[in-house]
């Protein structure tokens, strides 16, 4: 009976940076929102902006705390970029505004 031998393949190293972490555990919502946006991150709030279609900056402001919540009232519909930042590093998240 021919021998048989185990190959073993090496292991990759899974690295998760901050950013990423900061990433998976943070959300919008409701997604899509008619007048307001609650963001929450499960390691806390530093700022938030938020970008229109057009690349313009139309809102900025700092956060304290797990959610922060976001009047989305006077907006026009559209789909913004939100920059979030955390204790971990900054997120971009995808708003749709009804």
């Amino acid at each position: 009976m021919p021998s048989q031998s185990l190959v073993t393949a090496p292991q990759a190293a899974l690295t998760i940076t901050a950013s990423d972490a900061a990433a998976r555990y943070v959300s919008v919502q409701p997604n899509p929102a008619v007048d307001e946006a609650r963001v929450l991150s499960s390691f806390g709030l530093r700022g938030i902006e938020a970008y229109n279609a057009g690349g313009q900056k139309v809102y900025e402001g700092k956060a304290k705390g797990l959610e922060a919540t976001l009047d989305v009232k006077g907006w026009p519909r559209g789909t913004y970029l939100l920059r979030i930042t955390t204790p971990l590093g900054t997120v971009t998240k995808k708003l749709l505004v009804e």
